[in-house]
């Protein structure tokens, strides 16, 4: 048996006997020896042993899957204990389920037929409608535009399966063959909106149950200034005059339009009936920005804040929003965004919020200056240069554009601002490497300050990156050394 499978092409109307005598040619197999399954998920769902039949009425659609099974040299058929020839998905390995609660089966990308097949099973009017039969004394098999009757008896049937006690997954393979008779669109595996199908459903129902066989003809009337209650009850009446079913009933409802000419100015006032109204998803104004606010106290952690701003807004908003958690002036604040461990780009109070995204790194640094207190006088015994044995601070005033702080923040000229990026270095193989730790802060420096208390200050803030050891202390001499360096990392 050859288990790879073929792609051929039928007329609907071709018999299960032509198409197997055809098929058996192509594959040089003896007719006698061979039998057809309708097939499945890699089951057998149903036996086609009625040569005469359509492939059209045993319910084969496009694309569909089709078994040609061969005898065994010993006269028995492959696989000869398969059970799933009737209709349902494993009905007899699963427990049966509670009425109502039964899957169904999906066919191939037939997940949004499944999904509305399950609304419309779970809306109780309707349901109760199908269950009780009430519908059989309704069908209109002479509605031109329905199918006979056809697809309001094969959504009978399936939603008696749903409902039963006795499956646990029903297959809808004879109410999509059915549908796609109504509705082409629907042939085949490709994936559909749900909506879409649900419309088509139900204005299938509808025809099918249409209580009203033969339509009248109604010319609509003006409201003349009379009360909506009465042009609205008019509107529907005449509705149902050509519409009426349990799909009219539970299904429909009236729209007022109001319409004024511009030149003699009367008023025209309709109901029209309507089945599905399509409303706009609400937008949200706002998005979410994760900032992380860096202190100009060192001691103080960064503090990583989910800040809610207009998603249209400027990088003023979002400052003024940061000032809602923390008691600083707007003007205190420097906006960047990190990449790399490096200040990537420095923000304006004009920019847009819409070209930051929720993967970028952003920092809000607070530059307001540090008290004169905080810096000691200068010590004789701190040398002026030594190798920096695992830390070194990397200054970098060339990576804040100083234009751009001056214009949009107040800044004392009298401090000399820097960003300052932590510098690993590790011994490997005697042979140091060096790359950037952690993320870069700010810094802002009086121009007077000596080198020694530069190196107590940046002290304090490398200090919280280090393990806690009581060997590190503030007097400990040669723990990094000061270096200026480019953008781009490289020492000057």
């Amino acid at each position: 048996m050859n288990d790879k499978p073929l792609e051929v092409r039928f007329s609907k109307t071709t018999t299960v006997g032509k198409f197997l005598e055809e098929m058996c040619k192509l594959m040089n197999l003896d007719e006698d020896k061979v039998r057809v399954w309708d097939y499945h998920n890699n089951y057998k769902l149903k036996l086609l042993d009625e040569p005469s039949k359509r492939l059209d009425d045993a319910q084969i659609i496009d694309n569909q899957a089709i078994l040609i099974e061969e005898e065994n040299e010993d006269g028995t058929w492959p696989d000869s204990n398969n059970k799933y020839g009737d209709g349902h998905y494993r009905s007899h390995t699963n427990p049966p389920s509670p009425p109502g609660e039964t899957g169904l089966l999906n066919l191939g990308n037939t997940c949004f037929m499944n999904s509305s097949l399950q609304c419309l099973s779970h809306t109780p009017p309707l349901a109760d409608y199908f269950l009780t039969d009430e519908y059989k004394k309704e069908v209109n098999l002479y509605n031109p535009l329905g199918t006979g009757g056809k697809l309001v008896k094969a959504y009978a049937k399936l939603l008696k399966q749903l409902w039963s006690d006795k499956i646990s997954v029903a297959e809808p393979r004879e109410f999509k063959w059915n549908l796609e008779k109504f509705a082409p669109q629907f042939a085949g595996y490709l994936q559909h909106d749900s909506q879409e199908l649900l419309s088509f459903l139900l204005d299938g129902l509808h025809e099918d149950l249409n209580r009203i066989k033969k339509k009248p003809y109604i010319e609509s009337k003006e409201s003349d200034g009379r009360a909506d209650e009465i042009v609205a009850n008019e509107a529907w009446q005449e509705h149902k005059l050509r519409n009426d079913s349990i799909v009219v009933d539970w299904f429909q409802g009236q729209l007022k339009s109001r319409l004024i000419c511009p030149d003699c100015k009367k008023i025209s006032i309709k109901f029209d009936p309507f089945m599905y109204l399509s409303i706009p998803l609400p937008v949200t104004s706002t998005c979410f920005l994760k900032v992380t606010v860096f202190f100009s106290e060192p001691n103080s952690l960064p503090v990583k804040y989910g800040i809610e701003v207009e998603k249209y807004g400027k990088i003023l908003d979002l400052k003024n929003a940061i000032t809602k958690y923390i008691d600083v002036d707007p003007d205190h604040l420097l906006v960047v965004e990190v990449y790399n461990h490096r200040i990537f780009k420095t923000f304006q109070n004009t920019n847009n919020l819409e070209n930051i995204s929720e993967r970028d790194i952003i920092h809000a640094y607070i530059t307001t200056p540090l008290p004169v207190t905080m810096w000691s006088e200068p010590d004789p015994a701190v040398p002026i240069s030594e190798p920096a044995p695992a830390y070194a601070a990397a200054v970098d005033p060339a990576a804040v554009d100083p234009a751009s702080i001056h214009k949009d923040m107040q800044m004392d000229p009298t401090v000399f601002y820097v960003i300052v990026g932590v510098i690993f270095v590790k011994e490997e193989f005697h042979n140091p490497h060096k790359s950037l730790f952690n993320m870069p802060f700010f810094v802002n420096i009086p121009n007077y300050i000596a080198y020694n208390q530069l190196y107590q200050l940046l002290f304090r803030y490398v200090k919280k990156y280090l393990i806690d050891s009581p060997t590190i202390t503030f007097e400990s001499k040669n723990l990094f050394s000061i270096m200026r360096v480019d953008p781009m990392g490289k020492e000057e």
